[in-house]
Order: structure tokens, then sequence, then C-alpha cells
């Protein structure tokens, strides 16, 4: 039996699980919203959002390529982590669990 472990996870598996370092940016806009509200406004909310998620999103992509592997999965599975998390804590404990003084 082979001990071969880039058998296991393929390249679109790698990549899926590295996609994960967006969540943690995802988690942060939901916590944060407020404070981006007072920032930009209501009515630029929406449009920070999602040029701040295009922006990671285009950032993540064009660094998988410099990084190794091996740091990309550990880098995705701590970024699924921390974003689900921050998720979780945000709709368990309320918009105001999170206020920065």
């Amino acid at each position: 039996m082979s001990r071969d472990r880039s058998v296991l996870v393929g390249k679109s598996g790698r990549y899926l699980i590295y996609i994960g370092v967006i969540w943690p940016v995802i988690g942060g806009i939901t916590c944060l919203q407020d404070q981006i509200v007072a920032w930009c406004g209501d009515n630029a909310l929406p449009y920070v959002a999602i040029g701040i998620l295009i922006f990671s999103g285009v950032t993540a992509m064009s660094v998988y390529d410099r990084i190794p592997s091996r740091i990309a999965t550990r880098i995705g599975f701590a970024g699924w982590f921390t974003g689900i998390s921050l998720l979780y804590w945000y709709f368990w404990f309320g918009p105001g669990s999170l206020k920065m003084k």
C-alpha cells in the first residue's frame, strides 16, 4: 500500500480547502457591519462589502500558486475554522457581542 499523501486529496480538493481563507473576511464583515456602516454609510455598505470580498478572493487566488500545497491546506483549514466560528459567535450571541470601544 502506498503512503503517498498527495493522492488522497486532488488539486481541486486542495483548492477548495484553501478557499477557506476568505471565510474570516466574510465573518469579519458580518460581525463588524455596524462599524463599517459608521465608516461608509448605509447606502454604500453592500458595495464596500462586495468590494472587500472580491479583493480578498482575487488576492487569495493569486497567492495560491506561490505557496506550497502543504501550507495552503493548513491555512485553508484555519480560515474555515476561524470564519465559521466568527459567524456562529455572531448569530448565537447577537449583533452587539463584538462591540469595539
